[in-house]
């Protein structure tokens, strides 16, 4: 046994002279049988509470060996994937089944547990799942080291090819050491693809200027035995501009590639492929550059029907932005680089359908990242009316999509018809599964509808089940969502007939000037044995004003995709089919907005002065032309409103968005709502003016921004200069890391020499970083790019060198067959914390010596500690006086029976003292003394004795 607080344990003596003290004078009274019992009982206690206090600890001896086994499964282990698993199994062969375990770790970008430790046989194909484009053995250390137990001989058996390019396993082995887990190792070789050309790294100038000659060079490396032939194909933004033949040498080597911009876009991405013939493996083909143009600002216009936007394009290059490209959603930008291109984006009538939720995200980084503009315009399928509601959308936009407004209002019963069948179980590319996204969408209808509207909600299988009654929305919204979210998936396919006319049996019960039916099904599993019946059911109520839209799951090919279809035209309603079930809530909003007609007001109207900005500087506004319509939304607190519609409802609003610049303008630019706009001298002006507010701009501090990327690092690099081309010091930078997925990392910049100021990042996975650097309160100074166009894990370098280091760290490394489970030293000591056991035991022990000396012992207890007493003296057992004794017992009983009948009397045998009258004084013989309880156990000790 040990202690951590050793000191401790000098309270045992004056706590000992304490209870002694305290017992002598305190505890007299007690029988002597019951006394020693009870300072025994109590010495216990005290002892324990030391040892607790004092950190007690036991101390064990072991000889069980944990071998946890790291294999490495990125992808430069493809080609030694099975003879990886055939020495593992050679190494667990050698264990001893009774004192060694086995466990196993996979690892490549990250790490995951395979199998816990335990008595295995052996090991088969990982089903792990992970990222593969790195080689992170620090992470498999980390990870295999808390599967240890303390009591155990450790060890870790990386098994890899030593080709470590993300994370310091050397670093992370000494660690280990100092915590006594011993980490070897068992390399293998690596097989190369011999012959081959890779693109080690392509380059363009930080910043270029419009019709300006520069150069791309492209970095190689060559493994072919000799000259090879080859193409070189350029690819920018908008296609091929380049492709020609060349002779590429073995080894590394720079090939230039000259280029001039003759696109006046900001920003330029390009990619360069090389093909070789006989050049097995082609994914480290390809490279990646970023270039900024310094050139003239570019906007572009989203709209479905392009040539509406005519009007508006030839606004803004009569006012000087003279490139406007206006495209669908089918050519809108579905990547970060592709929307760097412009300055502004807007869009006019695009409904959120259209758009994925990477372009959602691409938008709000361009935005309040890369200090980007946008804007969007009103019409029937913008705003709340184009499903924007709940989106990234709504959030970068100065207003809310709340309909709240609105006075003149129609009533509004809707059912809600949910597939909820076993294909609902299956999963979707954002984890969660078809059902959850379903429920989602229905309850961002709930979130859109007005108080006094109706809802009733049935999920349907084979038969309706209706988890929302018909209800008021008013005070209830809340709950019908959480009803909504916690439906599960069914089985089977959906009939949809059942479910139909459940929800057309209850609309027809309430009243209400709207009645509309939403029937979501899978367009591959609609299986109702009529079909004819079905559209003739839904065309009669559609007839009677119950209106019906169908939103089907799946394809154009799908075997029941033409019957919804023919349901929603007999429904009179509208008909969606998509694939995305991401799109789920923006279809649902899109189509109760449509068919209610909500937040749309189309009448005329002039619009209202309010807050001053230089947008509207120089425009007649007296004499300014109605409007024929507007979409109703909410300012938020921190929007600057400068032009309103009737009831104070937003017409122009604008803010600052991170780094970037949004306005909402809720009328449109085109003839359907400012027609007699369009005529009107003041509509160019006010468009380009709010045009230019819109686009990006940088601030004019002269500086020049550049990203690299090496491995799994990459680094945000700007030089910047005043006029005079001195360096500018303390400037406070900061940069905002876009990766390829997505995701952000804010990085601080330091000055490490005079006007240059540099920070990193991490790199995890292949693809375009985007850099955007911005000076505290004056906005963006300059936006950079830079790729990891492969794994490193296919690079033909051979890193080798963290073996060399291993063996300095660990002195152990391993081949295929050797006995892993030999002993370096021959037990493990550990120590097990007790002091909780003690605490226990303390409290056990003294409940019951608090019951020894309150109650009375049983008479089995006096008769076993009295002949324990004569054990412990040194006597020889002699016969007793068996009648005496059991006399002496039944005395005590009958006494005790005759305390408990008599609770008021004293418990003194012979002395009857009443507690509740005077005292009254009993002659007593001289000799005789009063027999108490304690005095009979006294008798029954000297009968032992004799």
């Amino acid at each position: 046994m040990s202690f951590k607080s050793p000191l401790v344990l000098l309270l045992i003596i004056p706590s000992l002279l304490v209870l002694i003290y305290v017992w002598r004078n305190s505890f007299a009274g007690l029988g002597r049988m019951r006394y020693w019992i009870t300072f025994l009982l109590r010495t216990v206690v005290v002892l324990m509470l030391v040892l607790a206090m004092s950190g007690a600890q036991l101390i064990r001896h072991s000889d069980k060996l944990v071998v946890i086994y790291a294999l490495d499964i990125s992808r430069s282990m493809d080609e030694n994937h099975e003879y990886a698993l055939d020495v593992i199994n050679e190494f667990i062969k050698k264990a001893d089944s009774h004192k060694d375990e086995s466990g196993i770790v996979v690892f490549g970008s990250d790490s995951s547990i395979e199998t816990m430790p335990g008595r295995i046989k052996a090991f088969e194909k990982p089903a792990s799942v992970l990222g593969r484009d790195f080689t992170n053995i620090e992470s498999s250390l980390s990870l295999s080291s808390v599967l240890f137990r303390e009591d155990v001989l450790k060890r870790i058996v990386v098994v890899t090819d030593c080709r470590e390019n993300s994370g310091s396993a050397f670093s992370y082995i000494k660690n280990l050491e100092t915590l006594g887990t011993e980490v070897w190792i068992c390399p293998l070789d690596r097989k190369f693809v011999i012959g081959g050309v890779s693109v080690e790294k392509v380059t363009a100038p930080p910043r270029i200027r419009e019709n300006e000659m520069f150069e791309l060079t492209v970095k190689y490396h060559s493994t072919f035995d000799g000259v090879k032939k080859g193409n070189v194909i350029v690819n920018r933004d908008d296609g091929v501009v380049e492709s020609y033949t060349t002779e590429f040498t073995p080894g590394t080597n720079i090939l230039r590639i000259p280029q001039k911009v003759k696109s006046d876009y900001r920003a330029l991405s390009y990619r360069i492929n090389i093909e070789v013939v006989d050049d097995i493996f082609v994914e480290d083909n390809t490279g990646f550059a970023f270039a900024q143009v310094l050139t003239k600002p570019a906007v572009l216009i989203a709209d479905e029907n392009p040539a509406e936007c005519e009007q508006l394009k030839a606004a803004l290059q009569s006012g000087g932005i003279e490139k406007v490209d206006v495209v669908t959603s089918d050519s809108f930008p579905s990547s970060l680089g592709e929307l760097l291109r412009y300055d502004a984006v807007i869009i006019s009538s695009v409904p959120a359908r259209a758009f994925s939720p990477e372009q959602f995200d691409a938008i709000k980084n361009y935005v309040e990242l890369l200090g980007g503009g946008f804007a969007m315009l009103g019409g029937e399928k913008s705003f709340a009316l184009g499903g924007y509601k709940g989106t990234e959308i709504e959030e970068i936009l100065p207003v809310k999509m709340d309909i709240k407004q609105q006075k003149k209002k129609v009533s509004v019963a809707a059912a809600i018809v949910i597939d909820h069948s076993g294909s609902m179980t299956m999963p979707t590319p954002s984890g969660k599964q078809k059902i959850e996204l379903a429920n989602e969408a229905c309850c961002r209808t709930v979130e859109l509808m007005d108080d006094e509207d109706q809802i009733i909600v049935i999920y349907g299988t084979e038969g309706p089940l209706t988890v929302i009654d018909m209800t008021k929305i008013k005070g209830n919204r809340k709950e019908i969502n959480k009803i909504i979210r916690s439906q599960k998936a069914g089985g089977g396919g959906i009939i949809a007939l059942p479910s139909l006319e459940e929800a057309y049996a209850e609309l027809k019960k309430v009243k209400a000037a709207i009645k509309h039916v939403i029937l979501f099904t899978d367009a591959a599993d609609t299986e109702d044995p009529n079909q004819n019946e079905v559209v003739q059911i839904v065309s009669e109520e559609a007839r009677k004003g119950i209106t019906l839209t169908v939103i089907g799951m799946g394809k154009e090919t799908d075997f029941y995709t033409p019957f919804i279809k023919r349901i929603a035209e007999g429904g009179q309603g509208r008909f969606f089919l998509t694939d995305d079930v991401n799109s789920l809530p923006q279809i649902f909003t899109e189509d109760l907005m449509s068919a209610t007609k909500r937040g749309l007001v189309e009448e005329d109207f002039t619009p209202a002065l309010g807050a001053y900005s230089g947008i509207l500087e120089g425009i007649q506004w007296d004499n300014c032309p109605p409007l024929h319509g507007y979409i109703i939304t909410e300012p938020k607190p921190s929007a600057e409103l400068h032009l309103f519609a009737p009831e104070s409802v937003p017409l122009f609003a604008k803010w600052q968005f991170g780094l970037g610049k949004t306005f909402a303008f809720t009328s449109d630019a085109k003839s359907r709502y400012a027609t007699s706009w369009l005529a009107w001298n003041g509509y160019k002006k006010f468009w380009t003016q709010a045009m230019r507010w819109l686009l990006r701009t940088q601030n004019s501090t002269g500086a020049v921004v550049d990203t690299q990327i090496k491995g799994t690092s990459g680094e945000v690099y700007v030089r910047t200069f005043d006029e005079e081309g001195a360096p500018n010091n303390f400037v406070d930078f900061n940069a905002s890391v876009i990766g390829p997925d997505g995701s952000t990392q804010s990085v601080k910049l330091t000055e490490n020499s005079p006007g240059i100021y540099q920070g990193r990042f991490d790199v995890k996975q292949t693809g375009l970083y985007v850099a955007s650097v911005s000076e505290a309160d004056k906005g963006i100074t300059g936006i950079s790019g830079s790729a990891l166009p492969y794994s490193p894990e296919l690079s033909p370098e051979d890193k080798s060198k963290l073996l060399t280091r291993f063996k300095s760290a660990s002195g152990v490394v391993l081949s295929k067959g050797e006995d892993v489970y030999r002993r370096t030293k021959p037990y493990v000591v550990s120590r097990l914390d007790i002091w909780k056991e003690l605490l226990m035991l303390a409290l056990i022990l003294y409940m019951i010596e608090l019951v020894i000396r309150r109650f009375y012992l049983p008479e089995f207890v006096l008769v076993v500690f009295g002949r324990l007493g004569m054990l412990v003296r040194g006597k020889k057992a002699a016969v007793h006086d068996k009648t005496t004794e059991t006399l002496l017992v039944e005395k005590i009983r009958s006494v005790r029976s005759t305390t408990r009948a008599q609770p008021s009397k004293s418990v003194e045998v012979g002395l009857q003292t009443s507690r509740t009258g005077p005292a009254q004084e009993t002659k007593t013989a001289p000799e005789q003394k009063p027999q108490t309880i304690d005095t009979l156990e006294e008798l029954v000790r000297r009968v032992k004795k004799k």
